[in-house]
């Protein structure tokens, strides 16, 4: 790994990840739109050579390096220091890697209230070094979901309401407990009614040319994702909505309920590698086809509203 930065969290900057919706814990947002999420170092190393592959790294969200938990000894290092300096690890005192986390940007940031749908991909959930043991608790696992039929399971799902101004936050069983016949029940569920149907509409269309444009790319891209999401997030309060920048993402025209944002990323890569040589990855691509066909008919549905 690359030079450390050591620093003391939980702080008075660091805070519980408010709106995590799938995922072990433990992820923490700091300032300026990041968020720092422990990782093991195949992740770390899959930011680092995504780089080299810039049509994909553009649907990642932002990396910008590694920081870990400190130590008590650096605890009192930096509680006792006046002005507060970062301490630099050497490159080479990798600190334990269950301490590391990366440092990425909160693709939530600056939504006023957002929607938030964690879509995990693919047939296959374990990565070929896998036990034995592991590799049949994963097939079972993929089996009494919809992973293994369609590619496709709903890990999170948190909707914002704009009548009743509250969240509802659906369970992680929630998805385990869907089928083939209720998986598009759920999709549904994360465009309420009580948005505008000119706004959902819009929504789900950006999405949709969201997907479509990763598509072109992860079918040209020699890699192998295990267990990676994709995350979809929308504002889920139009009027009251904060427009923020974003690189990634081109202006959208207005609309009655004024400017919509929308952003689609792509997370969660424990078990993710770059393979050159071993051509796209299929089971992966089976689950992305088959949510773009969810949205799609969603579309559908809700254009002849």
């Amino acid at each position: 790994m690359s030079a450390q930065v050591t620093t003391n969290l939980p702080t008075a900057e660091a805070r519980a990840f408010e709106h995590q919706v799938a995922g072990h814990g433990g992820v923490y947002s700091l300032a300026n739109g990041m968020i720092a999420k422990p990782c093991c170092e195949m992740e770390y190393a899959f930011y680092e050579q995504s780089a080299s592959f810039p049509e994909f790294q553009n649907f990642l969200p932002r990396f910008y390096g590694t920081l870990r938990l400190a130590t008590p000894s650096e605890k009192a290092m930096l509680e006792n220091t006046d002005d507060a300096e970062t301490i630099i690890q050497n490159p080479t005192d990798v600190p334990n890697p269950e301490q590391v986390c990366i440092c990425i940007e909160d693709v939530s940031h600056g939504f006023r209230k957002p929607s938030i749908l964690d879509i995990k991909l693919g047939t296959r959930l374990y990565d070929d070094d896998a036990t034995p043991e592991k590799r049949a608790r994963m097939i079972a696992k993929a089996e009494g979901t919809t992973s293994a039929s369609l590619g496709v399971r709903v890990c999170g799902l948190k909707v914002f309401d704009r009548d009743t101004k509250a969240y509802t936050v659906y369970p992680r069983e929630f998805g385990r407990k869907l089928k083939d016949d209720t998986l598009f029940d759920a999709i549904c569920k994360f465009f309420p009614p009580t948005l505008d149907r000119k706004y959902r509409l819009s929504i789900i269309e950006g999405f949709l040319e969201e997907m479509n444009e990763y598509l072109s790319v992860v079918e040209k891209s020699e890699l192998r994702m295990y267990s990676a999401s994709v995350l979809f997030i929308y504002e889920g309060d139009p009027l009251g909505e904060s427009p923020v920048e974003k690189e990634k993402e081109e202006e959208d025209e207005s609309d009655d309920e004024g400017g919509h944002s929308l952003d689609f990323r792509v997370i969660d890569f424990a078990h993710s590698r770059w393979s050159v040589g071993a051509g796209p990855d299929e089971q992966y691509l089976f689950g992305l086809r088959n949510t773009m066909k969810l949205f799609s008919d969603l579309r559908d549905t809700v254009a002849t509203e």
